[in-house]
């Protein structure tokens, strides 16, 4: 089923590039010049949405996310820039 995330001024920019689902139902958003967005839908309300950029502007401009599992059970997140 679907479920609709009002979003107002909570995503950097309005160009998406790349989307994930977490393993753990979180949201991950890469975006054009905006970095990356993570959104917690368990989290409380003012926890939500948070907005990682770089200081390098290139870098702000995400191309794809990938998520994998090590050996240990530790999740890792990779962003093609």
């Amino acid at each position: 089923s679907w479920t609709v995330v009002d979003m107002p001024r909570q995503v950097s920019s309005n160009f998406i590039r790349g989307l994930i689902v977490s393993a753990d139902d979180s949201l991950w958003f890469g975006t054009y010049g905006g970095g990356i967005c993570h959104y917690d839908p368990v989290a409380p309300a003012h926890r939500r949405w948070q907005i990682h950029t770089f200081e390098n502007d290139a870098a702000n401009n995400i191309r794809c996310l990938l998520e994998t599992e090590e050996e240990d059970g530790r999740t890792v997140l990779w962003v093609g820039t």
